[in-house]
């Protein structure tokens, strides 16, 4: 008799930041998208996961095969402009797989850095992954976060790398909350300033602002130059509206979101 040797799969990281209750509860309220979608705009902070839901359940009748997910470097740690993993990544849903031939190709241009430590106790893309492994189950992933450090230069060169992903169809989602530690009113004003920024494409503008704006410049600004390129640079906002008005007490300081996609 002769056996084969079974099949063993690579290590993958594992999903730390999960919230059962609001992924369930946000799932009602999603619905199916009959425009392509190109790229989005969703938060990480779980408290928003009927946003988060609703961008990923339109994407589920595109199928789409990749999806390249883009978040902050919260922590600044990792010595690096952009990190990742060359690890899957195991949620409740199933295990989502890297798509290594973009990731190789990254790598080999020097672009990213692979950290597993960094990447497990970063939350930004993290949180998506049960939403994608749920609603788009056979998409690949290249999970990227970005250090608001990086340059304009750094980021046209990796959206350049980029390119031709997303000609193909990979769909780029950016994982972003905006205003922060502030109240629901002056939040609202804060993001009023960033979506007119953002309206006028002003990368320039984008990349001064600071937390109380928003938490990634660097990844809207990603998103935008990649939208850009494939000729489908408009924003459509779908949501606006922040953590107090989500839990119905705008009495303390509020995480704000802004929500759409490029169609």
């Amino acid at each position: 008799f002769s056996f084969k040797k079974p099949v063993q799969q690579s290590e993958a990281l594992t999903v730390r930041f999960w919230e059962e209750k609001a992924f369930y509860d946000g799932l009602p309220k999603t619905k199916p998208e009959y425009q392509k979608i190109y790229g989005g705009i969703v938060p990480h902070h779980l408290v928003a996961g009927e946003i988060i839901a609703d961008l990923f359940s339109r994407l589920s009748p595109q199928k789409p095969k990749t999806i390249i997910l883009i978040g902050p470097n919260h922590y600044e740690v990792g010595n690096a402009p952009v990190i990742s993993s060359d690890k899957d990544w195991q949620t409740v849903f199933g295990r989502v797989e890297l798509d290594r031939n973009v990731m190789d190709s990254l790598k080999e241009k020097n672009l990213i850095s692979f950290n597993d430590q960094v990447m497990l106790e970063e939350h930004s893309v993290q949180g998506s992954m049960p939403y994608i492994e749920y609603f788009t189950p056979n998409a690949k992933i290249v999970p990227l976060i970005l250090s608001n450090t990086i340059s304009k230069k750094q980021l046209e060169i990796l959206a350049e790398a980029l390119y031709d992903s997303v000609e193909k169809g990979a769909v780029v989602v950016a994982s972003v909350d905006f205003s922060h530690h502030l109240s629901s009113d002056e939040a609202d004003r804060r993001d009023e300033v960033t979506l007119e920024i953002m309206k006028n494409k002003d990368i320039d503008k984008l990349l001064m602002l600071k937390s109380q704006n928003i938490d990634s410049p660097p990844s809207i600004a990603l998103i935008m130059m990649l939208m850009e390129k494939i000729g489908h640079g408009d924003f459509t906002f779908d949501h606006h509206t922040n953590s107090g008005k989500m839990l119905g007490d705008k009495s303390q300081e509020v995480t704000s979101y802004i929500a759409g996609m490029f169609r």
